[in-house]
């Protein structure tokens, strides 16, 4: 047996050692590696697989290191795409959700962005949405707070936050995983120096310096639908989706490596990495553009890469669209629709009120006069300009004015409607925007269902960003530093309509003879946003006043038990 590397499509085998002690084969492994890595070329440095550390130190390879330190997402003003709101039509919207549904969500990317951009009810209704979560307190817990390796890890991912250079910025940007279809960070790493070491309170050899968020631009899926028969296109060529996709054929099977390739129809084992296509891949359908030096897109892909664990973070939290592919669009695409139409209404809207919303002006004359009716015409046409009107003598003039309420209402109810539809698609619910129809007075059956809603969507959104934190920045960051613990990210609790109820429940179940363990203090804690301790109240009342135990075992010993 033995292993093989592909470099610059050339292949170097390494015989494989004794299989007999598996520390020696973790041994000779690592050091055949970083005697390779100066002859690795750039698109393996991008994407190296992490290797599982369990040892308190690890060894970094140069290809590793150069990965840790490295911003990929170089995106600059030149590489975004234009601003597509002030021209957009139907058929450019058409254009933009059959590229993305082949694999290139570029130009529907861009008008999602621009949406956003220009809506400011999205802007609210996004922000309430995502600070009803992310606006909450963050606490860092030991996954089991009985073992010494669980509290060292939060102790130490505490420190890591706490050195972090835009640990709430980057957080912002991927809690937008909730409402775009995904969002991602690169972490980047840094040594700790000397004179760092005593912010935290643990060996650290690696930090986190900052959170790097990745422009949508940059993210492409179109490898998971290349064919041989059309290798694919790119943004820049053209927004027709027949130069991407031709019906009827698909990518083709490769047996080595496994996986599928679409690469110019070569089916054999000289394909680079990023274009290979499998399904047992972390995010398989997922590639990053590569940027020039100028900052601008590489369109061809080969200075692409596919998303690394150790490098990157990538969440998509979504609901009614969760078993749909990231590139179809979620929410926002279901929003496209309402904001275009919505859009145009309000350019009418304002076109209207110019025409008709101020009064014109209606003269009473002889217009069997040439003369009157020329100087009348010429007066009209001045009038702009001398904010005054001239007319000839026993000329009666008047102001007509246009009942424009009517027109208006039209438009506003139109508009209310669409903003509705955002609000409902976003947040679940509308009366936290509008509390038209029922009010918002506690007691009101609609009131309290529309709140029961909200605590929902706020309770699911908190577990799934933990669980990302947890899974894909934690869990890395101490590996890679050699620790074994394992921590997790709470965040807020419930409200305190929802909070007073449960505190009725537990005096109920204590008074029926049930208590709350001592070792679920940590979960009332979490729930309550607040630490809780645990006790007996009679136990607690005998200790301030031992009086009324002696009184309760007199009162015992006079009334014996038969």
């Amino acid at each position: 047996m033995c292993f093989r590397v592909n470099v610059r499509r050339r292949f170097f085998i390494f015989p494989a050692p004794d299989f007999y002690c598996l520390q020696k084969v973790k041994v000779r492994f690592t050091n055949h590696l970083m005697n390779f890595s100066n002859l690795m070329p750039g698109f393996l440095k991008r994407s190296p697989q992490p290797l599982g550390i369990q040892n308190k130190e690890r060894v970094i390879s140069d290809a590793e290191a150069s990965l840790l330190l490295e911003i990929q997402a170089r995106l600059s003003g030149l590489g975004e795409p234009p601003q597509l709101g002030n021209r957009i039509v139907l058929a450019d919207i058409q254009k933009a959700i059959r590229m993305a549904e082949l694999g290139e969500p570029y130009w529907m990317f861009a008008l999602f962005r621009d949406m956003i951009e220009n809506d400011p009810h999205l802007q609210s209704e996004i922000g309430k949405r995502v600070m009803s979560f992310m606006g909450q307190n963050e606490t860092i817990e030991p996954l089991d707070p009985d073992k010494k390796e669980d509290v060292e890890a939060q102790e130490f991912i505490e420190d890591i936050i706490r050195n972090c250079e835009n640990w709430r910025e980057g957080n912002i940007h991927l809690a937008q995983g909730h409402i775009w279809p995904v969002a991602g960070c690169e972490k980047i790493f840094a040594p700790v120096e000397a004179d760092e070491k005593l912010n935290f309170r643990h060996p650290t050899t690696w930090k986190l310096k900052k959170l790097h968020p990745i422009p949508w631009p940059l993210f492409t899926y179109k490898v998971a639908y290349w064919n041989v028969s059309a290798v694919g296109g790119y943004p820049e060529q053209s927004m027709a989706a027949k130069n991407l996709y031709n019906p009827g054929t698909g990518a083709v099977p490769i047996n080595n490596p496994p996986g599928i390739t679409a690469y110019h129809g070569v089916k054999g084992s000289d394909v680079p990495d990023v274009y290979l296509w499998n399904p047992q891949d972390w995010h398989p359908d997922l590639r990053f553009y590569g940027t020039l030096d100028n900052g601008m897109i590489d369109w061809t892909l080969s200075t692409g890469y596919k998303p690394d664990k150790l490098k990157h973070v990538i969440h998509s939290a979504q609901v009614s669209t969760s078993g749909m592919r990231d590139n179809f669009g979620s929410v926002l695409r279901s929003l496209i629709p309402y904001w275009f139409y919505k859009k145009n209404l309000l350019d009418w809207f304002m076109h209207n009120m110019e025409r008709y919303g101020s009064p014109f002006v209606v003269a009473n004359a002889n217009m069997a006069n040439k003369n009157v009716s020329d100087i009348l015409t010429k007066a009209f046409k001045e009038s702009s300009i001398l904010k005054a009107l001239i007319v000839p003598p026993g000329t009666k003039v008047e102001l007509k004015e246009i009942q424009v309420s009517g027109m208006a209402d039209g438009f506003a109810k139109g508009i209310e409607v669409l903003n509705t539809e955002e609000t409902k698609a976003i947040l679940g619910q509308t009366l936290s925007t509008s509390s038209k129809g029922s009010g918002m007075m506690g007691g009101s059956g609609v009131a309290d269902l529309h709140g029961e809603v909200k605590e929902e969507w706020s309770q699911f959104d908190k577990r799934s960003f933990c669980e990302m934190q947890s899974q894909q920045m934690f869990t890395p960051i101490l590996r890679l530093n050699g620790y074994r613990g394992n921590c997790r990210s709470v965040r807020g609790g419930i409200s305190m309509q929802q909070g007073a109820l449960l505190s009725t429940s537990i005096q109920k179940l204590f008074l029926s003879g049930i208590r709350v363990k001592k070792e679920d203090e940590q979960k009332l804690s979490n729930i309550f946003s607040i630490k809780l301790e645990t006790f007996d109240p009679m136990e607690q009342k005998e200790a301030i006043d031992p009086k009324s135990k002696n009184d309760k075992s007199r009162k015992d010993k006079s009334n014996p038990k038969d």
